[in-house]
């Protein structure tokens, strides 16, 4: 029997339509919980967190940025940001919000909630785009926005990516 980590990793999937029921604060909190047990270089942990939940906002970010359509069902968004004055390492913070948004994603899984991750940074108009649309104070970089809801049932089932042929050992 596999283990439930595995299980969630194997159940993982973008899922870009949801239902139109909230996401609680109770499983909000466990979610960003999760983000930030994420490792990071020397434990600079840089990470900050912007939770959207207003509708009307949400849904107008397809119609500035076409790439983020999943938003226009979504209930709530997630913007994963770097703090720079917690950069002890500046060179590693986009390696530590990566491993912070998977554990979210993960976390949602376990949760029985489909999340999308689309990103923002290094795509300095994007950035700004968000900086500027949710006050983002200047000291944050926005790095993701992650839209997150129940999944409708309209949603594909995950994918095998598995591909032994990408795989080399040295012994």
């Amino acid at each position: 029997m596999e283990n439930n980590i595995l299980e969630c990793i194997k159940a993982r999937r973008s899922v870009r339509r949801f239902q139109n029921k909230a996401v609680g604060p109770d499983t909000m909190s466990c979610l960003l919980r999760a983000a930030m047990r994420a490792p990071s270089a020397h434990n600079q942990q840089p990470w900050e967190f912007i939770v959207v939940q207003n509708k009307e906002l949400i849904e107008s970010f397809p119609q500035y940025l076409p790439d983020y359509r999943a938003c226009s069902t979504a209930p709530a968004a997630v913007l994963f940001c770097a703090n720079s004055g917690r950069l002890t390492c500046p060179n590693h913070w986009i390696q530590d919000l990566s491993a912070s948004v998977s554990l979210f994603l993960l976390e949602a899984v376990h949760q029985k909630l489909g999340a999308v991750w689309m990103g923002v940074a290094p795509d300095w108009e994007r950035m700004r785009y968000f900086s500027e649309r949710l006050d983002v104070p200047p000291e944050f970089y926005p790095f993701a926005l992650v839209a997150i809801g129940y999944p409708s049932t309209e949603n594909d089932t995950a994918v095998d990516r598995y591909k032994p042929e990408r795989i080399r050992y040295i012994d």
